[in-house]
This record gives C-alpha cells, sequence and structure tokens, in this order.
C-alpha cells in the first residue's frame, strides 16, 4: 500500500490512551473516520434519550465520574414535546449535525450541538428535520409515512438517504432521498423527499435495518421476513434519481445466508475504511456471537470468495461475567474500531463493547483489543435497553480545536480522500 493511503493520522483517540491510524482511503461517511472521537453518542429504548459518553481519563470505558451526560431528552429547550420515544438510528452528517430516527414519533430529528457544552438540548439546538405523514410532526409534502426509520446514510453530494421499515398496516419496505434545498432546516417541503428504492419488486418480503452508503452504492442489511437473511446492494445507475430500475441492474444481492463462508446475517452492519462489517448473535456451525469484515475485492459486486469474508471478532473475547445474546447494532469508528450494541435478559449482556485492533493484524482477537465501554451495572447505570450507538466528532468548530479545547492528547494530520475498494461496486 502507497504512503500516500496513511497521510491521516491520529495521535490519541479518547483520551489520548490509544494510537489509531487513519487509512486514506475514503470513509463510507463523509466525516473522516478519523476525526469521529470526541465520544459516542447512544440511544436507550427504555430511558427515552440520546447519551453522550466519553472516555475522558483514557482507560477504555465510559463507566467513571462525569463520563455519561444527557445529550438529547424531555428537557430541551427547543419546544419538541415528546423527543427520542423510541431512538432506532443515530448518523452525524458531514457537516457534523446529528440525525435521530424515531419509531414512536415517525420522525428524524436533527440535533447540534451549537454552544458546544456537550448536549442538544439547549433553545435552537433541535429540530424536526423530517416527519412522516400521520406521525406525531406535520408530515411532508411527499406524503411518506415513516413507521420505522432504521437507518440513515449520506452520499458525497450531502444527500441523505433513509431506510424505513413498514409494517402490515403502512406503507413498502424501501429507502428514501431526503435533502433541505430551501434552507429552512427541514425535508419536509415539496421536491425535498422522494422514493429513492422501493423495495417490494425485488424483494416483497424485505424488512430492512441499518443502510451505509460507500462510494455511490447504497448497502442495506435486512432480516427479510420468512425469507433468508441479505445485505442488499443499490445504485442509481442511469442518473434518474432512484434506484428503482430493476432491468437496468439497480439492486442487487451482496451476500445472502446460507453462504459458503459462515457469515451469519442480522439487524448489525456498519461500513469502515476496510469494508463492511456485519454482526450476529448465532453462526452457521457455532454458538457464539460473531463479527465479520466483507469486502468485494474482484468487484465482481457479490461476497464470492473466503478472503472478501473474514472473522475479526467472536463472543469468546468478552470479559468472563458478560454474554452476547442479541446483537442490535455496531458502529464504525477511527481506524476501524467498532461499538457493538448488545441486549440480553441479564444486566451482564447489556453492554456496549467496544473493539480496537491494537496490533493492526485486522481482528480484534487478541488481548487488550475487547473492552466493556459501558453497561447496566457500571457507575451510573447508564445503559437499560441500548439501540444503537456512533462514534461522534466535536461540532461545531473544526475538530482539532474541540479536542484541543478539551484538553485531550494528540493532533490531526488531513489526508487526501482517494478511492477505494468498496464492499461492493
Amino acid at each position: 500500500m502507497s504512503r500516500a493511503m496513511y497521510r491521516g493520522l491520529l495521535l490519541g483517540a479518547v483520551g489520548g490512551a490509544i494510537l489509531l491510524a487513519a487509512a486514506a482511503p475514503a470513509s463510507a461517511k463523509l466525516l473522516p473516520l478519523s476525526e469521529r472521537t470526541y465520544g459516542v453518542l447512544l440511544s436507550d429504548r427504555d430511558r427515552n434519550q440520546i447519551l453522550l459518553t466519553r472516555d475522558l481519563n483514557g482507560d477504555g470505558d465510559a463507566t467513571d465520574p462525569g463520563e455519561v451526560k444527557a445529550y438529547f431528552d424531555q428537557t430541551n429547550q427547543s419546544g419538541l414535546p415528546a423527543p427520542v420515544g423510541d431512538g432506532l438510528t443515530i448518523f452525524q452528517a458531514s457537516d457534523r449535525a446529528i440525525y435521530v430516527g424515531d419509531g414512536q414519533t415517525d420522525t428524524v430529528y436533527r440535533l447540534f450541538d451549537k454552544n458546544r457544552d456537550g448536549d442538544a438540548n439547549d433553545p435552537g439546538e433541535a429540530r424536526i428535520f423530517f416527519s412522516g405523514t400521520g406521525g406525531a410532526g406535520s408530515g411532508n409534502a411527499s406524503s411518506l409515512m415513516l413507521p420505522t426509520p432504521n437507518g440513515i446514510g449520506e452520499d458525497a453530494d450531502g444527500n441523505l438517504y433513509l431506510v424505513n421499515a413498514g409494517t402490515a398496516s403502512l406503507p413498502f419496505d424501501g429507502i428514501y432521498k431526503l435533502r433541505d434545498l430551501n434552507g429552512d432546516g427541514d425535508a419536509n417541503d415539496a421536491g425535498e423527499s422522494a422514493v429513492w428504492q422501493d423495495f417490494t419488486p425485488p424483494w416483497p418480503a424485505a424488512s430492512p435495518f441499518e443502510i451505509a452508503v460507500v462510494d455511490g452504492v447504497v448497502y442495506t442489511i435486512d432480516t427479510n421476513g420468512g425469507q433468508p437473511d441479505a445485505i442488499w446492494r443499490s445504485r442509481d445507475i442511469n442518473d434518474d434519481g432512484d434506484a428503482n430500475d430493476f432491468g437496468l441492474g439497480e439492486a442487487g444481492t451482496l451476500l445472502a445466508e446460507p453462504n459458503a463462508f459462515g457469515v451469519p446475517l442480522g439487524f448489525a452492519m456498519g461500513a469502515g475504511e476496510k469494508g463492511l462489517y456485519v454482526m450476529h448473535e448465532t453462526a452457521t456451525g457455532a454458538t457464539t456471537g460473531q463479527v465479520f469484515r466483507l469486502n468485494d475485492l474482484d468487484g465482481s459486486g457479490t461476497i464470492d470468495s473466503a478472503a472478501e469474508a473474514i472473522l475479526v471478532w467472536a463472543e469468546t473475547q468478552l470479559p468472563v461475567g458478560f454474554v452476547f445474546d442479541v446483537g442490535f447494532a455496531l458502529d464504525v469508528g477511527p481506524g476501524d474500531s467498532l461499538m457493538l450494541s448488545l441486549n440480553s435478559g441479564s444486566a451482564g449482556g447489556k453492554i456496549l463493547v467496544y473493539l480496537v485492533d491494537l496490533n493492526r493484524d485486522g481482528d480484534y482477537m487478541d488481548a487488550g483489543e475487547t473492552r466493556i465501554w459501558g453497561t447496566a451495572q457500571s457507575q451510573g447505570g447508564f445503559i437499560s435497553t441500548v439501540r444503537t450507538a456512533e462514534f461522534i466528532a466535536a461540532a461545531p468548530e473544526p475538530v482539532t480545536a474541540g479536542l484541543l479545547g478539551l484538553g485531550l492528547a494528540g493532533a490531526i494530520v488531513a489526508y487526501r480522500r482517494q478511492g477505494r475498494p468498496a464492499a461492493g461496486g
């Protein structure tokens, strides 16, 4: 690999405890992974709030006093009466705004910490960005319903892609494309929202969860009703504003179950510098939860060789007393570090697990690479039923100023974005 592919280097990620190298191939999100070190946001389905968690003392977790605070909840001063009833997804866009998809209010919130006090509860820091027709908000000009906003992604032009899972009595499963064209802070006006892809024709049993946008390709992980779980690959080939021209190959399958590589699929997927990461609580021929990394090395559009599906972590790496029952979500951070959102009937399974490839061997199986970021049992007991987590950068100032102002060790060197071997073409 060329020297130019390592122009991004961050010394001391959160609290300066860990050396993280940011590979120069372009990130799946416009905000470079090397910059997303301010903290980790999490949504808890029982507590009806978004929390900001940070490792301020560099010990590899967020369980110490002062490391957890409410980022967005019912105390907000923006006039939103019932926010985050069921926060299903959190996404930080390239402008560092935070988007939260809420399944109880059928709404996407836009949060921005204007005064840099570590929350979005102050006046003017939270607003409804997109409101599903028939939900708690005023609806949108396209009359799109939003019963289950499960995932959000962003392309190189700043368009947001929102995956919606329908229900028995509500519209189809598919992807909406959103853009605030008139600058009023939402995507509810005419021409600002549209169906980018209707999953019904190619995948009638669809029940999509997370999405990732990589080099113009949108990937969606789907439990697919009674059909085999799969990852769909979608692209607007003819540039007509949607991916519904199925005869042109705008919809395809990256990987499905069962497969020759023993990769289990489910709810969780995230895109990093090295490929797509998927997590599930069971695996073919195994009784432990696992994380795999997928990378379409030959550009065929499918995962078709063992070299393209690599096991990078297993539940056996968890410390004694912790279990992996249900893997709701994962997010990818600097240096392809991972944050796993796990849940269980026991307190030892209600955890956030932080994975760091310390020796850069491509997996998280070595000593010290599996860390418990937070649990239901830890200081403050800030986890009850965590749905999702997201590595974020500081806002609104450049991240270098934000990190230095917080006394965090390290410096960021900007790197040139390059094309990279994506998860699929």
